[in-house]
């Protein structure tokens, strides 16, 4: 019975021809053909888990190897497949980050024109303002003017009036 420490195979050997006598063949257990090997070497799809059975003659450091190799490939496909959602999840946030830029852009813009309306109305209101004060400065002006007037011919008519009252 050949045991393996460390392997799934433990305490289970194989029946008939072991190293010492030889295989219904010829061969002793050590020799082991290409064929052979090819077909005990696990690849990198293969189930992690599942139990390994390597011929008698082969390295335990080299199956110890490859099933270290099947673990780290199941471990990168795990870590992959985590780091695949991550950057998911980072697109996605960098798409709504955008999406906020633009709509801070469009507010801001909107802001601006509101505030450059603003000004332009507050432009034309002082322009308003001088206006009506020039001209009830103009009016008054005017007004006193045309009050003065009244008062000419008021004086006028008077003295008018008074030399007929005396001509007479």
């Amino acid at each position: 019975m050949t045991r393996h420490p460390g392997h799934g195979n433990r305490g289970q050997g194989r029946k008939g021809g072991g190293r010492e006598s030889g295989d219904a063949d010829g061969t002793t257990g050590s020799e082991v053909s290409p064929s052979a090997l090819s077909g005990s070497i696990p690849t990198a799809a293969a189930n992690p888990a599942a139990p390994y059975t390597h011929l008698e003659g082969c390295l335990c450091e080299l199956h110890q190897a490859w099933r270290r190799i099947r673990v780290l490939e199941a471990e990168n496909r795990i870590l992959t497949d985590a780091m695949r959602k991550e950057i998911a999840k980072v697109r996605a946030l960098e798409a709504e980050l955008a999406r906020a830029e633009i709509f801070r852009k469009d507010l801001s813009n909107a802001f601006l024109a509101d505030a450059r309306d603003l000004k332009v109305r507050a432009e034309k209101a002082e322009v308003a303002l001088k206006a009506m004060t020039f001209s009830r400065d103009e009016q008054l002006r005017l007004r006193m003017k045309a009050e003065a007037r009244v008062k000419e011919l008021e004086a006028d008519l008077a003295r008018h009036q008074d030399g007929e009252r005396t001509a007479k």
